[in-house]
């Protein structure tokens, strides 16, 4: 029966200078013999059809059969004998460590002792007569031929079992040192190093003339007999494993010897050629005979057993050696050794420190059994640094001299050769490294052996044929292999994580890494991991599909790496690779899948995008544009609706957007505000390609979602004007990560549409699913009508705010909270945080201090007087009834004071807070229902929640009934002497008073016309809210009115004056931007300033007008202190217009025999803004436009 090697043990026949691209790359199929049984595998050696065999002329040790023998097989014959005397467990092959080495007594002068303290001359010897012998029979054969030969069945019984002497006396020897003297320890090491040596000059010389396959086969015997002596149980087989310093050093040595000979066999000249088998034609036999000499040790040996050797060239028959055999079994017993090593110090060390934990927490007594019994708890620190530096060394060794030193070649560096030279590799370091991720991954990022193992993973994901991975990745995806797939992506996921610390030298810290290879490295091992993530979603996801819960598994892996590598500063290739990666993954996965694994972690994904469609990269742009528009146009190709991503987008966008400043600031980037603005353009731009996106031009976009998309596009840019608003409301204590921010002049902000832009933002969000979202925005409108001095607008923030709150309380369960973005804030698990500011040499503006400004814009710290709170996950805490009872009371409290601030507000702050009220009873009565009903259905702690809310809710009813009662008291104050004054005074002489002129709303018509400014011909920033030749009205503020009735000028009455002091701050806006504007107040169109000598000029320049507009006809006529407004709430405003009639139209009319009419016409014209006034805007543009004509007098 033919002995079967290991499935990833592999031989060679090719010389030592040999090119590869000589070699043959057959395949190594594996397939059933003919007539043998099912599952039988078939295998047959590698070799040419003259091939030698070299046959055991020497009888076996238990016949008395005298032949004449060869000096290697006598000397060998003998050493196995005097082995098997000094040891009755030989015939067992069950060699126990007491038994390998002896000093004691007699045993210094036995047979095997003997044997081995003289194996520097027995050794050679050998080969040299081994040699001699087969190159004797390759040379009457073939003269000329230099091919090894293959020894037959007698050989390798005889070699096998020597190897093993070798093996087990090395091992003796190297533990022979007595433990308690560290000097005598470590001689004895290096002498057993030292003989090592001595056996590999054996075994290599083996290889020049032995066919590979046996060279394979006795590694193999030589390694395993040194691992299972390394590790031997006690006598007592049930007795539990304890490290002792004995089995310490046992394994010590056992591993040193072991990484000696993967150094010495690594380094050999033909490692490359020997592990690329050569092909050969069928097996013919040779009948040459010649007599044997001392030259020519040929054996005329009759039986042979021909079919050991090799089978015809059959494709259904697995050629030995295969391909690489020599790297896999160098580079399997590396890792092997890491690994253990790794296991062993990791795991001790996670027990320590798990067993203080504990014994912190509870004392000595609440140490688990299992704590307190493990194996390594009698291991030293030094034993453990020991392990630490074997694992090291043999990582090393796969490193430096497995790879490094092949791929570096110079003989081998053509891009075919630097392919196959890495899918030496493949198969090892994934099988290796697939094992021992659990290891890995609890390893520090920047340790040694973690970083040098992930690098030699890099390389091959990079150099290796694409062929190569996708076989093995496929192979992965079997149930056989236990779905290692998902091993594989959590060791892209641990590579993702080390090779951070790249991005700094400073932060690999004592990394093995070369420093000067940095930048290379880190762009080229991030592209690795991203080339690869894409083969597996190409050719795992159909394989793994008939898997739907390894499917998931194996989405949520790549979901998350994808998301962790675009986290990382990288280079615009990776961006787009790995952007790429991850709509490969939504197409694959499909979109229901993708967010159902993604679930908490989308809103990250879309911080991620947003940052990089703000990229200075317009390919990056591009793609991260791209992949919105995929995500957003298939959720609503599956949906039917983009609310809930939409909501996401909006809610992050702040945060995202203060964290690009808030680094740009840290780079020193900006000096003044408009260098903040010019932060954002690149977002602005990408927000403004997806609004931009036609459905006739690209299929992801359905028709009907366009204009979802250009809804959703204005919002997110409003959201952008938000934040560059919440930066002015700063005023002049702006400062961004320590750097203080010019503002410039306030002049230049008179025509932003401020007030729009935060009404807009809070309006994308709705009451029942994002309240807390869209109170932040209507917060912050609040502090911007208040640094107006427009209270009155405030107040009706406020009252939105209240009404929000009160819509939002039965919905509070189903609220979405945004949570903070770990890979952001985490410096242990991004390490590139600690570069953030480290070029400018500010360490106080680092990355906590950029995240810290950022959170802060996700939102405000004080949001209606409650400081932000996060919870134990994270996220930003779940609104509460309690909490959001006491955020109603508090915008209605602070609603009403801002009301009664200015006078004559008393009855509509009474009208508005009897609307609140009746919602707020609603939710009260639902809420008590749903308290009755189940009232018997739920446990104690869920009854005691429902009593507090409600509770809550009725304190607030209660709190909303007293501030009406106080609304309807300062109601009953109104000055009843004025009133009955002015009713008793004639029409012709009534004459209002301040107090009473104080008491109306008054609105203006506000136009520009003419040549636009600069700044209304291109909105870089927040746009303006004029539209051009279009009417705006505008509320006029209290402070207006005051001033307007202390103006001294007498030529104008009290309209012109308010229209020229609401228009004065415009008009200097305007003059500053262009010198060229013409100020117009009243109906009439008298010219109040113009910034023209010479009134042919004007024709060129920008004209202001600024009228007032009354809320009905009979206000028109009626001085403004006398105007009695019928209802509190007005859309539609008039004024009459008019014009002189044409001469030319006057002449037509008498020529046609008409009467004559009035050469003055007026009309009246009806102006209709979209929200009744007063509201949360103190400015409206008009949508509709009426002119009616009115009777000639």
């Amino acid at each position: 029966k033919k002995r079967m090697p290991a499935a990833d043990n592999n031989s060679a026949d090719v010389e030592k200078n040999m090119p590869i691209d000589g070699s043959d790359v057959d395949d190594d199929d594996i397939s059933l013999e003919a007539g043998g049984s099912s599952g039988e595998k078939v295998a047959a050696f590698r070799a040419e059809a003259s091939c030698v065999l070299v046959p055991f002329s020497y009888g076996h040790l238990d016949t008395s059969e005298q032949q004449q023998s060869f000096i290697y097989e006598t000397i060998m014959g003998l050493w196995l004998r005097a082995w098997f005397l000094s040891d009755n467990n030989f015939g067992n092959n069950d060699c126990r460590m007491q038994s390998l080495w002896n000093n004691e007594g007699d045993q210094k002068n036995s047979p095997i002792h003997g044997f081995y303290a003289h194996m520097d001359v027995l050794l050679p010897l050998c080969l040299k007569s081994l040699i001699m012998r087969c190159n004797s029979l390759l040379q009457l054969q073939s003269p000329s031929s230099r091919l090894r030969v293959i020894l037959d069945n007698d050989h390798m019984e005889i070699l096998h079992p020597l190897v093993g002497v070798l093996a087990s006396c090395l091992l003796g020897e190297a533990i022979s040192g007595d433990n308690d003297n560290n000097i005598s320890a470590q001689s004895s090491l290096n002498k057993a190093l030292s003989s090592t040596d001595t056996v590999l000059d054996f075994l290599i010389g083996i290889a020049t003339i032995v066919h590979s396959q046996q060279l394979d086969e006795l590694l193999t015997k030589f390694f395993k007999t040194l691992r299972d002596a390394e590790m031997e149980t006690p006598d007592d087989a049930e007795a539990a494993f304890k490290w002792t310093p004995e089995s310490v050093r046992s394994v010590k040595c056992s591993r040193l010897i072991r990484l000696r000979t993967v150094e010495r066999f690594s380094t050999i000249g033909a490692f490359l050629a020997m592990n690329y088998p050569m092909k050969y034609s069928e097996w013919k036999r040779s009948n040459r005979q010649h007599k044997r000499s001392w030259m020519d040790q040929q054996s005329h040996t009759k039986n042979v057993d021909t079919n050991y050797l090799t089978r015809t060239n059959n494709s259904k028959v697995e050629r030995l050696p295969q391909s690489g055999w020599l790297a896999a079994l160098l580079v399997n017993e590396s890792l092997l050794i890491c690994s253990l090593s790794c296991e062993i110090f990791v795991a001790e060390a996670i027990a320590q420190i798990e067993s203080k934990k504990q014994q912190e927490a509870k004392g000595d007594a609440a140490v688990t059994s299992s704590l307190v019994d493990r194996p390594g708890k009698s291991l030293t620190k030094e034993d453990l640094l020991l392990f630490q530096s074997i694992g090291l060394h043999a990582i090393t060794c796969v490193h430096e001299l497995v790879i490094r030193r092949h791929a570096m070649d110079s003989r081998y560096q053509t891009e075919e050769c630097r392919s196959r030279i890495a899918s030496l590799f493949v198969h090892p370091l994934l099988e290796k490294s697939t094992s021992s991720v659990r290891w890995l991954a609890r390893m520090e990022s920047t340790h040694k052996i973690r970083s040098l193992w992930l690098v030699c993973l890099s390389y091959i994901l990079q150099e290796a044929p694409e062929a190569a991975l996708r076989s093995a990745f496929r192979a992965y995806c079997l149930p056989d292999t236990n779905f290692a797939i998902h091993r594989v992506i959590r060791l892209l996921r641990l590579s993702s994580s080390t090779f951070q610390c790249l991005v700094d030298p400073s932060t690999i810290g004592g990394n093995a890494l070369d420093a000067s290879l940095l930048p290379w490295l880190l762009q080229e091992s991030f592209n690795s991991i991203c080339a690869s993530i894409i083969l597996i979603i190409d050719e795992c996801t159909s394989t793994i599909m008939e898997y739907p819960r390894e499917l998931k598994t194996m989405a949520q892996g790549t979901v998350d790496l994808l998301l962790q590598i675009l986290t990382v500063p990288q280079s615009a290739v990776t961006h787009l690779r790995t952007v790429g990666g991850a709509l490969q993954a939504l197409d694959k996965f499909g979109i229901e899948l993708f967010l159902e694994v993604a679930g908490d972690n989308l809103q990250h994904w879309i911080r991620v995008m947003l940052t990089l469609m703000n990229s200075i990269s317009l390919s990056v742009r591009s793609i991260a544009v791209d992949f919105a528009v995929s995500l957003l146009g298939e959720t609503y190709a599956k949906r039917g609706s983009i609310a809930d991503i939409a909501t996401v987008f909006a809610t992050v966008l702040p945060e995202v957007a203060a964290r690009e400043i808030a680094l740009n600031s840290v780079e020193g980037l900006i000096t003044d505000f408009p260098d903040v603005e010019q932060v954002l353009w690149p977002l602005r731009r990408a927000i403004g390609d997806i609004e931009d996106t036609n459905p006739l031009d690209d299929d992801r976009i359905d028709p009907q979602l366009s204009p979802l998309l250009s809804v959703f596009c204005r919002s997110c840019q409003a959201i952008i004007d938000g934040v560059i608003i919440e930066l002015h409301l700063r005023d002049q204590n702006l400062v961004v990560v320590g750097k203080k921010i010019k503002l410039g002049d306030k002049t230049l902000r008179t025509f932003d549409a401020d007030e729009e832009s935060l009404f807009e933002a809070a309006n994308h969000f709705t009451a029942e699913s994002s309240p807390m979202q869209r109170l932040r925005w209507l917060n912050t409108l609040k502090q911007l009508h208040e640094s107006k001095g427009q209270l009155l607008e405030a107040a009706e923030t406020l009252i939105l705010c209240a009404f929000t709150i009160s819509d939002s309380l039965p919905q509070l369960k189903h609220v979405w909270t945004p949570s903070e973005f770990v890979l952001w804030n985490d410096g242990k698990r991004s390490l590139w945080l600690e570069t953030i500011g480290q070029d400018q040499g500010y360490p106080e503006r680092g990355n906590s201090q950029v995240m810290e400004f950022a959170s802060g814009f996700l939102q405000p710290e004080v949001l209606l007087g409650e400081k932000l709170k996060w919870s134990n996950s994270r996220k930003l805490a779940q609104p509460t009834v309690e909490g959001m009872c006491n955020k109603l009371v508090a915008a209605a409290n602070e609603a009403i004071s801002l009301y009664l601030k200015e006078k004559g507000n008393e009855e509509l702050a009474f009208s508005r807070l009897q609307s609140l009220l009746s919602v707020v009873m609603i939710v009260v009565d639902e809420h008590s229902s749903l308290t009755l009903n189940h009232s018997y259905q739920v446990s104690m702690l869920i009854k005691k929640r429902l009593a507090a809310e409600a509770a809550s809710l009725r304190k607030a009813s209660a709190s909303l009934n007293s501030d009406m009662t106080k609304v309807a008291e300062k109601l009953s104050l109104v000055p009843e002497n004025e009133n009955k004054s002015l009713k008793s005074s004639p029409r012709s002489v009534r004459k209002p008073s301040a107090p009473t002129m104080l008491r109306n709303n008054y609105y203006v018509r506000v136009t520009l016309s003419g040549v636009k400014p600069k700044r209304f011909q291109e909105s870089t920033s927040i746009p303006t809210y004029f539209e051009w030749d279009n009417p705006c009205i505008c509320r006029v503020p209290e402070a207006v009115i005051v001033a307007a009735m202390k103006s001294s000028s007498p030529s104008a009455d009290l309209t012109e004056k308010i229209c020229r002091e609401f228009g004065i701050r415009l008009r200097e806006a305007l003059a500053g931007d262009s010198a060229s504007v013409i100020f117009r107040v009243g109906q009439s169109g008298q010219i109040a300033w113009s910034g023209f000598e010479n009134e042919n000029e004007s024709k060129s320049g920008t004209y202001l007008d600024v009228s007032m507009v009354y809320q009905d006809i009979a206000s028109i006529d009626v001085p403004l202190g006398l105007i009695k407004q019928d209802s509190l709430e007005c859309k539609r405003f008039l004024y009459r217009k008019t014009s002189a009639q044409p001469a030319n139209k006057a002449q037509q009319e008498l020529d046609l025999g008409l009467p004559a009419t009035n050469d003055i016409t007026s009309s009246l014209v009806e102006l209709t803004v979209a929200i009744p006034f007063p509201c949360a805007l103190s400015r409206q543009r008009t949508l509709l436009t009426s002119e009616f004509l009115e009777e000639s007098a």
